[in-house]
Parts: C-alpha cells; structure tokens; sequence
C-alpha cells in the first residue's frame, strides 16, 4: 500500500520536497507570472487573499496550523484597501 503523501516521479517512487518547488516553478513560469512561484507564496498568497475576502483570522491561522494569532498575522498581509474598505463598512 502506497502512501497517500507519495507521488511517482520518472527516477524514484517518491516526489521530493525538492521535485514540489520545481513543478511549481515551471508551472509558474508557464502561466507567465513573471516572478518566481514557490509552494510558500502559494500558501502566503492564499491566506492573505482569503483574509482580504473576509475570512476570519482564527480560521485561517487554524488552516495553517498556527499555535499563535500572532503568527498569523505576521504572515498574511492585509492589503491597505481591505483595511480602508472595512472601516468604512464596519466602522464609519
């Protein structure tokens, strides 16, 4: 039985964490980005855009596997214009 965290590449049984930066980086350079992707700007990428979507900061430091909100804070940036849209609509 195979494990579910294994993927087959072309040389051995298993993709390294190494063969995960490649892929993505190719697949980034193939959409045409024009920056380097890497699997740590998707994960950043996407709790910053679920954040500045609504998201509530303690689901999304409970989905990256946060002990501390702190942390999570640091890491996904909150774009000036969520923040300026959200004081006009909760606070103003």
């Amino acid at each position: 039985h195979r494990d579910l965290h294994s993927f087959p590449t072309r040389r051995s049984s298993d993709l390294t964490q190494r063969g995960i930066e490649h892929i993505i980086s190719q697949i980034g350079k193939r959409a045409g980005i024009g920056r380097p992707v890497y699997p740590h700007l998707i994960r950043h990428t996407t709790a910053t855009d679920a954040l500045n979507r609504g998201m509530n900061v303690a689901e999304v430091q409970k989905i990256l596997g946060h002990a501390k909100l702190d942390t999570t804070m640091i890491y996904a940036k909150i774009s000036q214009d969520s923040v300026k849209f959200n004081h006009r609509r909760y606070i103003v």
